[in-house]
């Protein structure tokens, strides 16, 4: 993979030397990519970009922020470790968790956990009801799975809502607490054959889901973030279809396309690089 690294690292390098360049939203897949290559190059200033951004000063629950900080935790000081439980605590206390589920607190939780023994106490109690919500959240979504389809945000969202939420709970649950929640989670674990069931070869998109396949512009879309953490399914089961659904998503480019549509669509590869590297490792 020695080319398409050199060519990911190219392509931020060109991006975040550009003057107007800022990190700002909690759906880019920036901070992840730029955490990525701090991690496999060690210079530190793919991780100053990240810390000099209004995404950082900010934070957020979305499930990139927790992830880009896990990345580089180790290049913060203690008053910056400081500063962001306090933050993630202060979004406790209001309720301000997106989507105002309690599961969402689970992600910072679990990356808080451990950079201030003082607090751990209080960060675990966030971790105890992030597991418990999960686990809702998964029991809810395999009813609909046992309903044969359907889910809680209408048709044309499967996919979206469901995969940014659950994908990173589901994750994070495995990586960081050894459950097998990819075993439980019918829902996700065959979300790749519900797709494929619905994809219409004649209108390269997927039924009731034109709005997260880019019909004839193959799959894009910077919001949609959720495919990114869907490796971990293929590479735990060897799964042959789900590998090949998050190739289409995160590996295929069209030879033939040009102009933004190109562009467009490379942005989603080198976006969803690091997804690749996690798959392969």
């Amino acid at each position: 993979m020695k080319t398409d690294y050199e060519r990911f690292k190219a392509y931020w390098d060109k991006k975040i030397s550009k003057k107007d360049y800022k990190l700002f939203s909690p759906e880019q897949m920036d901070g992840i990519c730029l955490g990525v290559l701090y991690q496999l190059s060690g210079e530190r200033r793919y991780a100053d970009v990240i810390k000099n951004s209004p995404f950082f000063e900010k934070g957020s629950i979305f499930w990139s922020y927790p992830f880009t900080l896990d990345l580089i935790m180790d290049t913060l000081t203690r008053e910056e470790i400081t500063n962001q439980i306090d933050r993630f605590l202060a979004l406790g206390r209001q309720n301000k968790f997106r989507w105002s589920t309690g599961s969402d607190c689970l992600w910072p939780a679990l990356v808080l956990y451990g950079s201030d023994p003082d607090r751990d106490e209080e960060i675990a109690k966030w971790i105890a009801r992030g597991v418990k919500e999960t686990r809702k959240v998964i029991q809810s979504s395999n009813y609909s799975a046992d309903n044969r389809g359907g889910d809680f945000n209408s048709f044309s969202y499967i996919g979206n809502h469901s995969l940014v939420r659950l994908g990173a709970h589901i994750t994070a649950m495995s990586n960081a607490l050894d459950e097998d929640t990819w075993q439980t989670s019918t829902w996700m674990r065959h979300l790749a054959s519900y797709y494929i069931y619905h994809f219409m070869p004649w209108r390269n998109s997927v039924i009731h889901f034109d709005n997260t396949t880019g019909l004839v512009f193959g799959p894009v879309g910077s919001s949609f973030g959720g495919e990114y953490l869907l490796h971990a399914a293929p590479a735990r089961y060897r799964d042959g279809l789900y590998q090949w659904w998050i190739n289409q998503f995160l590996v295929a480019e069209n030879p033939k396309a040009r102009g933004w549509r190109r562009e467009s669509r490379e942005n989603q590869v080198m976006a969803g690089f690091w997804g690749r590297l996690l798959f392969y490792d």
